[in-house]
């Protein structure tokens, strides 16, 4: 099998390491007929290892698509920055301060110009 190097956080690396001496010590039970297989071990650490992996991929890629400007160009259209601040978020994966960006597209000024206001 092909190797792949991922530079990843402690803990991620952590999770990783338990993973792979799971499934060796699992490996290694089965084929001495030593111990009861314990599959459902061996399972729990490959899902957090998996996990804690997709979560950082997934923050390495909107951290890349993090832009601190005044316009942004979503779907062929620009969109003015509204706000960015830090808050506090809760989702399925993890709960912590996250960056929001709000922006305002091209629609919500046509609009405010219609009605005789600014946007």
């Amino acid at each position: 099998m092909p190797k792949v190097i991922l530079d990843v956080p402690e803990e991620v690396a952590e999770k990783l390491r338990s993973m792979e001496a799971k499934l060796k010590a699992m490996v290694a039970a089965a084929r001495e007929g030593a111990a009861e297989l314990d599959v459902d071990s061996a399972l729990v650490a490959v899902d957090e290892a998996v996990d804690a992996t997709a979560l950082e991929m997934k923050r390495r890629v909107l951290q890349g698509l993090d832009t601190d400007a005044p316009r942004l160009l979503i779907d062929g259209e620009l969109h003015a920055r509204v706000g960015r601040y830090t808050a506090t978020y809760k989702t399925r994966q993890c709960a912590g301060a996250q960056v929001q960006v709000l922006v305002r597209g091209p629609h919500v000024a046509a609009r405010a110009n219609a009605a005789g206001r600014t946007a």
